[in-house]
């Protein structure tokens, strides 16, 4: 058997299966392959606005993940980096 053959019947990473998601939502990520996969796919989600979509059933196979919730999942990071918080000082230095 030719070692370089497709196995299929191997199940896709997880991150494969996210890219293929969007490729089948119709938003392909970017075939450069010196970014890095999980970059080019928060790319894809959040230039195209699509967040919010249905990515698939959720991980315990009940209920739905979206895409940003499935991201979140997969490589353990928020979609959107959250805003950086002003401390309570720098606060009441703001108010007249």
């Amino acid at each position: 058997m030719n070692s370089a053959a497709v196995d299929l019947f191997t199940r896709p990473s997880v991150e494969d299966w996210l890219a293929q998601r969007l490729e089948e939502l119709g938003h392909p990520i970017d075939a450069d392959r010196s970014i890095a996969l999980k970059d080019r796919i928060r790319a894809a989600i959040t230039s195209a606005g699509i967040a919010c979509l249905i990515a698939g059933r959720g991980p315990g196979g009940k209920g739905v993940e979206d895409l940003e919730a499935a991201f979140a999942r997969i490589f353990g990071e928020q979609l959107a980096p959250a805003a950086p918080r002003k401390s309570r000082s720098s606060q009441r230095k703001a108010q007249p």
